[in-house]
């Protein structure tokens, strides 16, 4: 219990000594810097230089776009692998997360006896890898087809001095 003027807070502690003094107070802290003395520049009496107020640099004229770095065949190669890459991920990724969604809202058709003790989430598991294997397999089919020819093509211009890139 307090009495009237007490807190409820313990003491403040005593003030720190200045931080250009070690813990006791004792010994002075050096200083990192130039030694005392004169200072360089402009001395007591002397007037400062007036400074100039700050110039604003006009803005950069505005350049015409760029021209077209790569040709068409490259953007094309460019198109082929976006296409493939989203196809194969989506895929992938949309079974995921159709299996997540069906986890979370459908639990008794995921709990659904299969066969004996199977139910079918444990079931649309392993079609998960067999249909990422399916993915990866069609990838490696289409790039040969679609891709690598056009990738093969540009090679060949570039060896032969055809294309700048």
């Amino acid at each position: 219990m307090t009495h009237y003027g007490e807190s409820w807070y313990p003491p403040e502690p005593p003030p720190m000594p200045p931080h250009r003094y070690d813990l006791t107070g004792a010994q002075p802290i050096p200083r990192p810097g130039p030694p005392p003395g004169p200072r360089p520049g402009p001395q007591l009496g002397t007037e400062p230089t007036p400074r100039r107020p700050p110039t604003r640099r006009p803005p950069a004229p505005r350049r015409p776009p760029a021209p077209q770095r790569h040709p068409a065949e490259l953007a094309s190669l460019r198109s082929a692998y976006r296409t493939l890459r989203r196809v194969s991920t989506l895929t992938a990724l949309g079974y995921f997360v159709l299996c997540v969604i069906l986890s979370c809202y459908a639990k008794d058709l995921m709990s659904a006896r299969v066969a004996g003790e199977v139910t079918f989430g444990m079931a649309l598991g392993p079609f998960q890898l067999v249909l990422t294997y399916a993915a990866v397999r069609w990838y490696e089919r289409t790039a040969r087809r679609s891709v690598d020819p056009l990738a093969a093509r540009i090679r060949k211009h570039r060896a032969n001095g055809e294309v700048r890139a």
